[in-house]
């Protein structure tokens, strides 16, 4: 019988106290006890510091983070893996509730096989049999790697426009790399964030619009980089005019809303991401061999 591996399940907070402790509560029932909960509460002012100080401080199990400078999610995935201790590093969400067997399911693909280096679980919307997002896809709120990958890879922690691209961005990477992911479809979390309200929200779409320019720009040669961004801008304005419109900004807040986005496409990310690229193909090959 094949020993189970140890999980360190991180789960990034903020200002979500009742929903946290529903979380909790559900990994706590389940039936894998080789484990322990990376908190990283991103400076929460609801009593989720108290919360956790109170009934987890004393808990071995617990590992509680505390975050007060606001950077972007994936800084807080980050500070979550830096902190974990786990052959494999799991994530689920604030606002999720996982089965019972959700971690047995989710790490049994890393004792099949070695080579598996990233898995992600099915998840519903809510207590419906709709697919969150879509199924086969890995999504922050049901996803594992085993540890060592992170020797190679990271969170993007220039991902800062909206927590969007943040984990799609890192699995991309691995991928393209050839590393080999699973689909665990009996992996399930259940996740009760209302995520059609604020996916609708054109705030939300413009700053997840700036996420995926800059990681498409990454991969952007250096000869088209003008033109691919010069492009983006003109998509990106577009959607800021609506937002614009929508909210009756006058003149003076247009222009500036404008001139920040003009900055932002064609100077913040064409700089970062090409300054980002090359530190990540160096973090690639930094060990020996290039192999983990």
């Amino acid at each position: 019988m094949n020993k189970a591996l140890f999980v360190s399940i991180v789960i990034r907070t903020k200002n979500r106290k009742e929903a946290l402790q529903q979380v909790i509560a559900s990994i706590l029932a389940s039936d894998y006890s080789n484990y322990n909960l990376v908190i990283v509460d991103d400076g929460s002012s609801d009593g989720t510091k108290e919360f956790l100080q109170k009934h987890y401080s004393q808990d071995k199990r617990f590992i509680l983070i505390r975050n007060e400078k606001k950077i972007s999610t994936a800084f807080l995935y980050n500070l979550g893996v830096k902190h974990s201790t786990g052959e494999i590093i799991a994530f689920t969400d604030d606002d999720c509730i996982v089965n019972k067997d959700w971690l047995k399911e989710l790490t049994r693909p890393f004792i099949f096989s070695k080579d598996v280096m990233a898995v992600g679980g099915l998840s519903y919307v809510k207590n419906t049999n709709e697919p969150y997002m879509y199924a086969g896809g890995i999504f922050g709120c049901n996803m594992a790697f085993r540890s060592k990958i992170f020797e190679k890879f990271s969170f993007d922690p220039n991902l800062k426009y909206s927590h969007y691209h943040d984990e799609r961005d890192l699995i991309d990477r691995i991928r393209k790399h050839h590393f080999r992911i699973w689909y665990a479809e009996r992996a399930i979390v259940r996740h009760f964030e209302l995520y059609n309200s604020y996916r609708e929200n054109k705030y939300f779409q413009l700053g997840a619009m700036l996420n995926r320019i800059y990681t498409e720009a990454k991969n952007v040669p250096l000869a088209q980089v003008l033109t691919y961004h010069i492009l983006m801008f003109r998509r990106a304005s577009s959607l800021s005019l609506e937002l614009h419109k929508e909210h009756h900004f006058n003149i003076f807040t247009a222009s500036i809303s404008f001139l920040k986005l003009f900055y932002i496409v064609l100077f913040e990310i064409p700089v970062k991401s090409q300054i980002r690229h090359k530190q990540e193909e160096r973090m690639l090959h930094r060990a020996a061999g290039g192999d983990i």
